[in-house]
């Protein structure tokens, strides 16, 4: 794996290139503002009946169950089934090749699993940035995500950009 090339000095965050079992649907203009907000109130409780504990857990729990059914084979909430696909990653968006049906969106909901002990689900809402020559690339920045799933994103692009470095060396060491 390797580091994506770019302008260091402009980038917010470290890019890497992965693979990730990812989800995305393309969403109207009318879907944006109301599943960003969804989004981004995951982690608040909504009655002061629960406990914060209790509504993160069952939250969490959600999440794993979207994840089950998607290993299922099983369309969850109109989403293309999770395909592992290279990408590549950073904290504040992602590069991926542009897929059919989503080629003339502008809008995107994504979910996605960083691997780890425990896998990490990431669900976010993000913006068409550009395409790529021949619309062979979909650029998207990350415009509704919790600050927890953010931060595993740039734990992760961390890890691997550690994990490539390292092995980097230990090539060099052997030459």
């Amino acid at each position: 794996m390797a580091i994506a090339q770019g302008r260091r000095d402009e980038r917010e965050y470290f890019r890497v290139q992965t693979e990730l079992p990812l989800r995305l649907k393309p969403i109207g203009e009318s879907e944006r503002d109301s599943l960003a907000q969804t989004i981004l109130q995951r982690d608040t409780v909504e009655t002061g009946d629960i406990d914060p504990h209790l509504a993160r857990w069952l939250d969490r729990l959600e999440s794993k169950l979207d994840h089950v059914l998607t290993h299922l084979g099983l369309d969850v909430e109109g989403m293309r089934p999770t395909e592992r696909l290279p990408v590549v990653l950073s904290g504040s968006g992602m590069l991926l090749s542009a897929i059919d049906s989503c080629r003339d969106a502008d809008w995107f909901l994504l979910d996605f699993e960083l691997p780890g002990t425990p896998d990490h689900p990431v669900r976010a809402l993000a913006e068409r940035v550009h395409n790529g020559p021949r619309g062979e690339v979909l650029a998207l920045r990350f415009t509704a995500i919790t600050p927890e799933d953010r931060n595993a994103v740039v734990r992760y692009t961390l890890d691997v950009e550690r994990k490539h470095l390292r092995h980097r060396t230990e090539r060099r060491a052997e030459a």
